[in-house]
C-alpha cells in the first residue's frame, strides 16, 4: 500500500488545487486572513502547501469578480468576503455536495467512512 502514497497524495493536491477558489471562500466567510494565513491554513488542514504564486493572482481575480475585497493594516494586506461571495460560496458548496455524491455513487466510493475513521 506503501507504494501508492505518491499517486493517491497527488490525487488530494489535484483536488485541492482545482477547489481552492471555494476553500478561500470558506476560510474567508469565517475570519478575514492576509496571504500567508490562507496559505497556512490550507496547509494545516490538508497538507498541500500552495504557493504564493498561485494564492494571491487567485484573490486577485476573486477580488475582481468582487466575492472578495481588502484593506490594508500596516504591511500585510487583509482580505475579507463580500455579500457577493457569500452567496457564490452558497452556490459553489452546493454543486461541490452534488459533485461529490455523484462520485461517491457512481465510482463505487464509500466518503462517509472515510471521513469517519479520520475523526
Amino acid at each position: 500500500m506503501e507504494r501508492f502514497k505518491g499517486e493517491t497524495k497527488g490525487i488530494r493536491q489535484k483536488c485541492i488545487r482545482s477547489l481552492v477558489d471555494v476553500i478561500v471562500l470558506n476560510l474567508l466567510k469565517n475570519k478575514p486572513m492576509c496571504g500567508y494565513e490562507i496559505i497556512e491554513s490550507i496547509y494545516d488542514r490538508t497538507h498541500v502547501l500552495l504557493s504564493p504564486g498561485t494564492v494571491y493572482p487567485l484573490l486577485d481575480s476573486l477580488q475582481m469578480k468582487g466575492l472578495i475585497d481588502n484593506k490594508v493594516d500596516g504591511r500585510k494586506r487583509i482580505y475579507m468576503i463580500t455579500n457577493i461571495g457569500k452567496e457564490a460560496f452558497e452556490r459553489m458548496s452546493a454543486e461541490y455536495v452534488k459533485t461529490q455524491a455523484i462520485f461517491s455513487v457512481g465510482f463505487g466510493v464509500e466518503t462517509e467512512g472515510y471521513i469517519n475513521r479520520r475523526k
